[in-house]
């Protein structure tokens, strides 16, 4: 859980912890096929591709949530599989935290070795993070 706002809804132990950079590491993996949640989008076709009238109303929703964690000191990895095209993978890039010394936030994989590999990658780079603090 990133968000102190639903600490009084669960147990304490499970409860996030404030918004605090030096004391609070906060770290999203969002993860993709580039498909968008139909039903989120409010389309009622099963088939829609990406470009159309379901990503129309979804990209902007995806920007601002990124936008809003980073704003709010969330450190976003993003990790495209098999992504249908340029935009898709652009969407993804933009998400991601920039690249800081040495650490990736975006990776693009085809296949499941690439995926496990981004993964491990991903542990690794917010272990590192988290030493640096």
């Amino acid at each position: 859980m990133l968000s102190d706002k639903w600490k009084d809804v669960v147990p304490a132990s499970a409860a996030a912890g404030p918004y605090d950079e030096e004391e609070v590491g906060k770290f999203a993996i969002l993860m993709t096929d580039g498909e968008f949640n139909l039903n989120f989008a409010g389309a009622t076709t099963a088939n829609l591709a990406y470009g159309n009238a379901a990503a129309t109303r979804s990209i902007p929703h995806a920007k601002q949530l990124c936008t809003n964690m980073r704003a709010a000191g969330i450190k976003i990895f993003t990790i495209g599989f098999k992504l249908p095209n340029a935009s898709a993978r652009d969407l993804m890039k933009d998400c991601a935290s920039p690249a800081t010394s040495g650490v990736t936030f975006f990776y693009d994989t085809s296949s499941g070795s690439e995926l496990d590999q981004a993964f491990k990658a991903i542990v690794r780079n917010i272990e590192s993070l988290a030493l640096t603090k």
